[in-house]
């Protein structure tokens, strides 16, 4: 008989390879709607507003697994998305006031006005998911992902079918969100009927005692995400758009390899390390389990990609993407390390040292900065971003790996 560990995994595992596939069958479509110079332009317009997205919930959703299950948790959970609301507010007016000045006066205003939209559902959408984890509703959890996968991948495929260009991604993109995000709050409106006191000291409280996450856990959180952003805008400003989207396709699918493994171990991991820290203060079975699973995928998915990268892209994608392939490969070491150090990052938050955290992350991101920006030429300058940045990685995973400990064992 499987134990509650295994089966929860085994149903967020069968839910995220569906999740993670339908965008790979999006993707095999609009690779061959697409010039890889459009792809690399909404790379770069999603990576500005990935990273946006960031800003507006102050990152006071990573504290939601911390709080008391039940209506204490769905106030904390109500806290942030009203926090996502008001600063995407103030992000939309800060872009149509620099749109007004003639900033980004060659971007199509209906390009920069899906930015704070997509943003805001974004992150919404990061507090929800977080939610539902710590709640222990995995099959919500599955449910939701599936959808807006769905939603998403379908709406930019019929988007850009009506106009293959960049806008049509982002347009497919935000419309996917939003009816991925109605659907998941009629499914969550009656969830707990217990009464909440959603009064504003309630609210207020929250957000007092959760300070640090906005002091350390918010700068450490953008330094992270510019840091996964960067390559992108990076090398289309030195090497070109086409080169860019060639990057972009190659992080998409990796990426999307790294999601069906991560995020169900993460969930899992969230929920079991949380129990036994709050219990004992240490929780070094639950990080060795999902750290040793976490070693086997990330073997597996660099076996795959290393045999069959090149052939495999030009094959799937189309032959005007095969170099995306050798990218691919070129990045192996950086991805097959974030598989394992991505579900094991929710340590620092659960151990309460977002200061180390954010030390390690301006770390990663001076390095990638440097790495990218300092050879000549295209292929030295991603080796090097990707053997330095999974060096980083290693050293991050034994961080983690230490505050799983009990004080004063190694």
């Amino acid at each position: 008989m499987l134990t509650p560990y295994w089966r929860d995994l085994g149903a967020l595992f069968s839910a995220s390879a569906l999740a993670q596939g339908i965008p790979i069958l999006a993707s095999l479509l609009l690779a061959r709607l697409l010039l890889p110079a459009e792809f690399g332009l909404y790379a770069a317009w999603l990576g500005l507003f990935s990273v946006a997205s960031v800003f507006l919930s102050l990152r006071y959703e990573t504290a939601l697994p911390l709080e008391p299950a039940g209506p204490e948790r769905r106030l904390a959970l109500r806290s942030v998305l009203r926090t996502i609301a008001a600063v995407g507010a103030v992000l939309a007016l800060l872009v149509a006031a620099a749109s007004q000045l003639g900033f980004w006066a060659a971007v199509p205003a209906a390009f920069l006005g899906l930015g704070p939209l997509v943003a805001m559902l974004l992150a919404a959408s990061g507090a929800l998911q977080l939610w539902l984890s710590a709640e222990g509703r995995f099959a919500l959890l599955s449910g939701f992902r599936v959808l807006q996968a769905a939603a998403l991948s379908g709406s930019q495929v019929l988007a850009v079918l009506w106009r293959p260009e960049a806008l049509s991604l982002a347009l497919g993109m935000a419309l996917g969100l939003s009816l991925a995000m109605l659907w998941i709050w009629l499914r969550c409106r009656h969830l707990d009927s217990r009464p909440v006191d959603a009064g504003a000291d309630s609210a207020a409280s929250f957000l007092r005692r959760r300070w640090r996450f906005v002091a350390l856990a918010l700068p450490a959180g953008v330094l992270g995400t510019v840091a996964e952003q960067l390559p992108v805008v990076w090398v289309g400003s030195r090497f070109g758009a086409e080169a860019a989207g060639l990057l972009a396709l190659a992080q998409r699918t990796l990426g999307a390899a790294i999601g069906l493994v991560a995020s169900s171990v993460l969930d899992v991991f969230r929920r079991d390390s949380a129990r036994a820290y709050a219990e004992r203060g240490e929780c070094a079975l639950a990080f060795d389990h999902a750290l040793r699973l976490l070693l086997v995928m990330a073997l597996l998915l660099a076996l795959l990609v290393g045999a069959a990268g090149e052939p495999l892209f030009a094959l799937v994608f189309g032959e005007s993407w095969r170099r995306a392939g050798q990218i691919a490969v070129w990045l192996l070491p950086l991805f097959a390390l974030r598989v394992v150090a991505s579900p094991l990052s929710f340590m620092f938050f659960l151990a309460q040292r977002q200061g180390l955290d954010l030390i390690w992350q301006l770390a990663l991101v001076l390095f990638t900065a440097a790495a990218l920006g300092l050879p000549a030429q295209f292929k030295p300058a991603l080796l090097s971003y990707a053997w330095g940045y999974a060096a980083l990685y290693a050293v991050y995973v034994l961080m983690a790996r230490r505050l799983s400990r009990p004080a004063g064992q190694p």
